[in-house]
């Protein structure tokens, strides 16, 4: 169990990004992007790059591998692209913004550097 200080930390985009904030390298690894309504193509193939959105909302859609694809709406506090294991990685993600929309940038050695 977790204390209600501990989920409240992670409860919100803000408080996601305040926290990783508190890191003196948080700059170096991770940088804010605006994006226009429209397809995201550039996010189709994503390698070693977290997203996370701030404001704003995506549908995105998974390829699962079986001629399905699985239709996502993500929103503030999302991470589009987060799979828990690498079995759980899809062959492709394309997303669209809905709105206009602003998500963090996170590489992925900013949670794995010394």
């Amino acid at each position: 169990m977790f204390r209600n200080v501990t989920l409240e930390r992670f409860s919100s985009a803000s408080s996601i990004i305040n926290s990783l904030k508190e890191d003196a390298d948080f700059h170096k690894y991770c940088i804010q992007e605006k994006l226009n309504q429209g397809p995201l193509n550039h996010f189709s193939v994503v390698n070693n790059i977290f997203y996370l959105i701030e404001s704003g909302f995506v549908i995105g859609s998974r390829n699962m591998g079986f001629g399905e694809q699985l239709p996502i709406l993500l929103q503030s506090g999302d991470f589009p692209y987060l799979p828990s294991y690498i079995e759980e990685t899809p062959q492709s993600m394309e997303c669209e913004a809905l709105t206009e929309v602003t998500w963090w940038r996170i590489d992925t050695s900013f949670f794995s550097k010394k």
